[in-house]
């Protein structure tokens, strides 16, 4: 037999050897949790295709004081890990809120150099999940424990912004985002399958986490969306067809990238729309291998994009770039929070169209003496 001949024989042997190894060295299935997608959750349409949670035996014992979210009709809910558990956590936190009629935007972490921007639907705030790096049982139904910290991430802006002048009454005070440990300690559980067990785990945590952030049993999402968008009446066709709402000026502008800025929420108020995060702590390697400051990174790409730079105002840097007739405005704080946004073309003109119609009252009321419209406009 020639050497030619022998060589695809080895070839077949070695691939065979590997992929037994790998096979065998792999996490059994769900061992690892479930894999989730960015964007609003959604549960299965057929009840056949979720998985019922196991009857775990579970206590979770809650550390600290998280802040209220407001409606927290839309909420988003970040994975600041790829952890099993922080993976239950945050699915079982979507299908919780998603039953109460609310909606879940899941952010998950994705696999290095494939980030995403997040999803740009306004939200009420964020609950970021992260496990602490303990490995999971060896097996399902095994005694368990793990603490998960939740941080909770109103979405507000920083006290004396110029954003804030456009804001409605009822829109909060700024609050800063507020941390909690919640220990999970899980009994044994005999026949346990890794889905089942990690969706029982799951559920307990979810339920505690959302007790503790006094989210709502539930809520009218469209009027709560009509609240918040840049909608405009337009003629609809047809002989007496009533105006239909529709959106101006296209969608939110662009945050900044993830690898600059962290926790990044969009909102949406019917005067002024953005986002609100803050400069990532880690430093990002230059070309020349040294490195640079998350703010550092972010001033060159401002720069790149012809972003003009303004004067500092009481320790905020702010950058404004006109784009499609908008100005959208960028500011860093002193102490690293980021907040960029879009004030609506003639604020008064739009008050103008509220007090002609009698569907109206409310969003008038809500806005009836803030800085940003003329005093008196609104009797």
């Amino acid at each position: 037999m020639s050497r030619n001949s022998i060589l695809p024989l080895v070839l077949l042997v070695l691939i065979t050897a590997g992929a037994f190894w790998m096979v065998r060295g792999a996490a059994a299935r769900g061992q690892d949790g479930p894999e989730n997608q960015q964007g609003i959750f959604r549960l299965p349409a057929k009840e056949s295709r979720r998985i019922q949670p196991a009857a775990v035996s579970t206590t979770a014992t809650l550390i600290g004081t998280l802040p209220s979210l407001g409606e927290g009709l839309v909420v988003q809910i970040v994975g600041g890990d790829r952890h099993g558990l922080t993976r239950t956590v945050t699915r079982s936190l979507a299908e919780l809120l998603t039953e109460r009629g609310l909606i879940a935007v899941l952010e998950p972490q994705a696999l290095p150099g494939k980030e995403t921007e997040p999803v740009p639907l306004p939200a009420d705030g964020g609950l970021r999940i992260t496990t602490d790096q303990v490995d999971p049982p060896a097996a399902p139904g095994l005694a368990y424990r793990a603490v998960i910290t939740i941080t909770a991430v109103p979405v507000r802006l920083p006290e004396g912004h110029p954003a804030r002048r456009l804001l409605p009454r009822d829109v909060g005070a700024a609050e800063a985002p507020a941390t909690a440990t919640l220990t999970i300690e899980v009994a044994p559980l005999a026949d346990a399958a890794w889905p089942t067990w990690w969706a029982g785990v799951g559920r307990q945590a979810a339920v505690a986490i959302v007790a503790a952030t006094r989210l709502p049993e539930s809520g009218d999402i469209a009027a709560h969306t009509r609240r918040g968008a840049w909608l405009a009446p337009v003629q609809a066709s047809g002989p007496g067809a009533a105006p239909a709402l529709v959106t101006e000026h296209g969608r939110l502008p662009s945050p900044p990238q993830t690898d600059v800025a962290v926790d990044l929420i969009p909102f949406s108020h019917p005067l002024v729309r953005g986002w609100v995060g803050r400069l990532s702590p880690l430093a990002l390697p230059t070309r020349d291998g040294g490195t640079r400051t998350a703010e550092q990174a972010l001033e060159k790409r401002l720069t790149k994009g012809q972003w003009i730079p303004g004067p500092a105002v009481e320790a905020r840097r702010t950058f404004t770039r006109e784009v499609e007739g908008l100005t959208t405005a960028l500011t860093i704080e002193q102490d690293g929070t980021l907040v960029i946004w879009q004030e609506r073309p003639s604020p008064a003109t739009v008050v103008q169209g509220w007090l002609a119609d009698p569907a109206a009252k409310a969003q008038l009321e809500r806005h009836r003496g803030i800085p940003g419209l003329p005093t008196g406009m609104i009797p």
